[in-house]
């Protein structure tokens, strides 16, 4: 598993010497026994339920995402969907991101290709 946490600045720069990014699916899983509410880039992007699961179209490259909870918690982050860690799934491709808190910190798990193709599997 890897945990993304980078600044904000660095995204204009990526966002300038990136090429067109790959479209896939971003599969969200939350851990947290509340809704959840995904923006990505200023954009609503999805609502998972509660410890379950929800999935939506973007591009590749480093993005703001902010997941808010229905019981209180927030995490503003930026991530990088790296085009070569796209798990293929029934002709699907995915970039997982799960969400979880300890204590009272909400944080992100960008999982890497193969145990994103093993959390999408399962659920299917």
């Amino acid at each position: 598993m890897l945990i993304v946490r980078f600044a904000a600045a660095p995204v204009a720069a990526l966002a300038l010497i990136a090429g067109p990014a790959a479209a896939g699916e971003l599969y969200g899983d939350s851990f947290l026994g509340s809704p959840t509410h995904w923006t990505i880039d200023g954009t609503p992007l999805m609502s998972v339920p509660a410890k379950g699961t929800s999935a939506a179209t973007v591009t590749g490259g480093a993005h703001s995402i902010d997941v808010t909870s229905d019981n209180g918690f927030r995490l503003i982050e930026t991530i990088v969907l790296d085009e070569s860690q796209l798990a293929d799934v029934r002709g699907k491709q995915y970039w997982c991101v799960m969400i979880a808190t300890e204590g009272y910190r909400m944080f992100s798990v960008l999982l890497d290709r193969e145990a994103c193709q093993g959390l999408v599997e399962a659920a299917k």
